[in-house]
């Protein structure tokens, strides 16, 4: 049996088997015990901080591609700026990378859900910006097995960000 936990949720009277990335792994990896607490529920995705040359340009496509807002920089540092995602989680671009190209692996990306895909499509396309699918085709879009559109593209320092149309499942 699969289940999930919610957040503070405990498991009062039953020991069942669950995927370990719900569950606490002591004492037996995948399975929740009477009365545990998943080391998960106490977290909740907070920001992403990004190195980028400069600090600039970055906040002009994440503002003007992704029309994410900028918020105070509450650590008074120019060289850093924060962006909102959802009013609560938010991106932190942090200027002065020395690297002029910085190998930037495709599966590191960070994923970002919309429910208008098309509409994000057609904002990146307004850009100029070239998505690719997970096979790199330019423009095209990747449907995962559960039917999750997904495309992927790049920062001006090479960061892959995903988009895609997942509906609240992880």
């Amino acid at each position: 049996m699969l289940i999930r936990i919610g957040f503070g949720t405990l498991v009062d009277d039953v020991v069942v088997p669950c995927d370990a990335r719900y569950a606490l792994t002591e004492p037996h990896p995948g399975l929740y015990q009477k009365g545990s607490l998943a080391m998960s529920d106490h977290f909740t995705l907070h920001h992403v901080s990004l190195h980028v040359r400069d600090v600039d340009a970055s906040a002009s496509f994440y503002a003007n591609v992704l029309g994410l807002q900028e918020i105070p920089n509450r650590v008074g540092k120019s060289h850093i700026r924060w962006f909102t995602i959802d009013g609560f989680r938010t991106f932190h671009l942090i200027g002065g990378d020395p690297e002029p190209e910085r190998p930037r692996p495709f599966s590191t990306h960070v994923a970002l859900a919309t429910g208008n895909f098309e509409a994000a499509l057609a904002r990146l396309e307004q850009h100029g910006v070239t998505y690719v699918s997970l096979a790199r085709e330019p423009k095209d879009i990747t449907i995962r097995p559960d039917g999750v559109r997904q495309v992927y593209f790049q920062d001006p320092d090479g960061h892959w960000i995903e988009i895609n149309d997942a509906n609240g499942e992880p």
